[in-house]
């Protein structure tokens, strides 16, 4: 019997409406524990999943590079932001965004030619990289 090529589920971004109802959606999938102190910490990675908690996020802004006084107010993204790799747990598919330009994402966070290309792989299962050698083609990937 052929072993079977598993492919890593794809890292996903969400966006709840604030950081309560983001640490109630991460405590009802079991990724909250209680630290020696009492306080509820999220477990951020274990063999099943991989947690980055990126919380607000602001984007420009302009500050006086001698006082460091505001010039111009960063512009806050609404939302708390998490981004996940793991099984999809119940009831975030409501939360999923797919940014155009993410803030924060993992190097494997999506295929960098949209939907419909994996990465590539030789005989043995292992990932191709890209060919530096040819930048107007991306052998990292393919289509399916």
């Amino acid at each position: 019997m052929e072993d079977e090529i598993l492919t890593p589920p794809t890292p996903t971004m969400f966006r709840f409406p604030d950081e309560a109802t983001g640490m109630a959606a991460l405590d009802a999938a079991g990724l909250i524990a209680t630290d020696e102190d009492g306080n509820q910490r999220p477990i951020t990675a274990s063999h099943h999943h991989a947690l980055d908690i990126v919380a607000t996020i602001s984007k420009g802004g302009e500050w006086d590079p001698e006082t460091g006084e505001v010039i111009t107010p960063p512009t806050v993204i609404d939302g708390w932001h998490v981004n996940y790799l793991g099984p999809l747990p119940d009831g975030w598919e409501q939360y999923a965004v797919w940014p155009r330009n993410p803030t924060r994402q993992w190097a494997t966070a999506s295929p960098p030619l949209g939907e419909g290309y994996v990465r590539a792989r030789d005989e043995e299962g292992k990932f191709l990289p890209d060919d530096p050698a040819t930048p107007d083609v991306n052998e990292a990937w393919v289509k399916v």
